[in-house]
C-alpha cells in the first residue's frame, strides 16, 4: 500500500533467501519420512531413533536434552530386548472392565446401539436427578431455601464460608430426587426448586436442615455463634434423659407457595426457568422466615393437607 514491492517468494523480508524445502531454517536437513512398517515395533524403533537423532544437536545448549536421548534409547533398547526375548507366555490377558455411562433418562432410548449380541442394552436405571423433559409445569409448588445469616459468615470467615455453602448445595441438590424436585437455581446462599406435590416440597425443606446436623462442618464454623451446636435435653417416658440436637452448622430458612407458573427453556443452560406470582410470593414468604423456619402460604399448606389424606 505504501508503493514498495514486496520482496519475492524465495526471499524473507530480511533480504536472506529461504532455504530450499528438505533443509530446515539452521541449516540441517530434515529427516526422512518413516518408511512403512507393517511390524508396530519396528515402526516405534524408527520413529523414536529419528528422535534421538533430532535431539542430540540440542545437548550443546540444553541440560535436559541429554536424558530425554538416553530415554529414548533406553525405550529403543527395551523394545528391541522385548521383542527378541519375548515368548507367547509372557503376554499377560488383561480381564475385561465393565463400562459405565451416564446420560439423561430421555437418551436412554440410544442405548440399543450399544447392546451387545446376547446382552440387554439396560441392566438397570438410577435415575440421580430431575432432568428438563421431567420439570414441572403448570401449578407447581415453588420453595426458596436459604442460609441464614452468610452475608456475615462471609465477613468473619471467607473461605470456611465458602467450603460451607458448597457442603449445602450438595445436600440441597441430593434431597431433592426422593421427592421429584427440580433444581431450578443455584447461586450462593440460595436453591430453588420446584415441585409437583406441595408435601413433597415441605418434606424436602425439613429434610434438607435435618441434613444439616449430620455434616461434618469445620471447627471454626462450630464456634461461631452462627454455627455454633445447640442441644437440648428432654425426659423420656421411662424417666431417662434424652439429648437432641436443634441446630448445628448452617443455619436454614425457606419459603413455599402453590400456584400457576409460566415455563420456558433457557438457550443458554438448557434449564427450565419459571415466571409468575408464585415465584415472587414464595421469595417474599423465604424472606419473613426466620432462621431454622419453614414457612407455606395458606394455598399451599391447604394442597399439601389435600394431598395427604
Amino acid at each position: 500500500l505504501d508503493g514498495a514491492s514486496m520482496p519475492p517468494r524465495s526471499q524473507r523480508l530480511d533480504g536472506a533467501s529461504m532455504p530450499p524445502r528438505g533443509q530446515r531454517l539452521d541449516g540441517a536437513s530434515t529427516p526422512p519420512p518413516l518408511p512403512a512398517a507393517a511390524d508396530l515395533s519396528v515402526a516405534r524403533k524408527l520413529r523414536s531413533m529419528r528422535l534421538g537423532e533430532q535431539l542430540a544437536p540440542k545437548s550443546q545448549q540444553c541440560a535436559v536434552a541429554p536424558r530425554t536421548a538416553s530415554f529414548t534409547q533406553s525405550l529403543c533398547d527395551s523394545d528391541a530386548t522385548h521383542d527378541q526375548g519375548a515368548k507367547e507366555e509372557d503376554y499377560v490377558e488383561l480381564a475385561p472392565v465393565a463400562l459405565y455411562q451416564l446420560l439423561d433418562i430421555s437418551m436412554a432410548c440410544r442405548l440399543v446401539f450399544l447392546q451387545e449380541p446376547g446382552e440387554p442394552c439396560v441392566r438397570s436405571g438410577v435415575q440421580l436427578t430431575a432432568g428438563t423433559l421431567d420439570a414441572p409445569v403448570g401449578e407447581v409448588t415453588v420453595a426458596y431455601l436459604y442460609v441464614a445469616g452468610v452475608s456475615r459468615l462471609a465477613v468473619d470467615l471467607p473461605e470456611i464460608s465458602r467450603h460451607c455453602v458448597s457442603i449445602f448445595h450438595k445436600v440441597a441438590s441430593r434431597e431433592l430426587s426422593p421427592e421429584a424436585g427440580y433444581l431450578v437455581e443455584v447461586s450462593g446462599s440460595l436453591v430453588l426448586a420446584v415441585f409437583t406435590c406441595p408435601a413433597g416440597a415441605l418434606r424436602w425443606c425439613l429434610a434438607c436442615q435435618a441434613a444439616m446436623l449430620r455434616q461434618q462442618w469445620p471447627a471454626a464454623l462450630l464456634q461461631h455463634e452462627l454455627g455454633e451446636e445447640m442441644v437440648v435435653w428432654r425426659q423420656t417416658r421411662c424417666g431417662k434423659m434424652r439429648r437432641r440436637v436443634l441446630s448445628r452448622g448452617l443455619k436454614l430458612k425457606a419459603g413455599c407457595d402453590v400456584g400457576r407458573v409460566t415455563a420456558a427453556v433457557n438457550p443458554t443452560t438448557g434449564r427450565m426457568d419459571y415466571r409468575g406470582r408464585a415465584m415472587n410470593r414464595a421469595a417474599r414468604i423465604a424472606s419473613k422466615a426466620t432462621t431454622g423456619q419453614v414457612f407455606a402460604s395458606a394455598a399451599a399448606w391447604a394442597a399439601a393437607a389435600a394431598a395427604q389424606t
